[in-house]
């Protein structure tokens, strides 16, 4: 019976290393939300994680699938906004290649502190405007 058992843990320790290991190794988020498609992309779909969040910020890991290149003479921008303040900040640029693949995987460093209320990926022209364009590709509401 001891070499059976031993063999049972063995294998359950092997699917823990290898769950942390598809998950980046980072454990469990802080904060997770099911992203969905705007309208005008029905197929982009989605899932935002926060690890890490303290009063300095955290990382936003943001894997996005079936994402189109951005249009012509734009890019894609993600944007968080925290609880209890009317403003989405930048949390960075998105870049997505022509050749993608299905299952897209970005990760940002967040700066400051506040939980997080939402996530949104915009469709921003290429004109240095630094705010929200108001065209979103994809987003959704943060649960703890």
């Amino acid at each position: 019976l001891a070499p059976a058992r031993a063999r049972w843990v063995a294998a359950a320790a092997a699917v823990v290393v290898g769950i942390a290991f598809l998950d980046g190794g980072r454990g469990e988020p802080d904060a997770l939300a099911a992203l969905t498609g705007a309208p005008e992309y029905p197929s982009v779909t989605g899932e935002a994680k926060v690890y890490d969040s303290d009063d300095d910020g955290g990382t936003l890991v943001l894997r996005l699938r079936s994402t189109p290149p951005p249009p012509a003479g734009h890019h894609y921008e993600v944007w968080v906004l925290r609880n209890g303040v009317e403003l989405m900040e930048p949390a960075g640029d998105l870049s997505v290649a022509a050749n993608h693949t299905e299952d897209d995987e970005h990760e940002f460093r967040l700066t400051g502190a506040g939980a997080l209320a939402a996530v949104d990926v915009s469709v921003e022209p290429n004109d240095g405007d630094p705010k929200h364009s108001g065209v979103s590709l994809a987003g959704g509401r943060f649960t703890s």
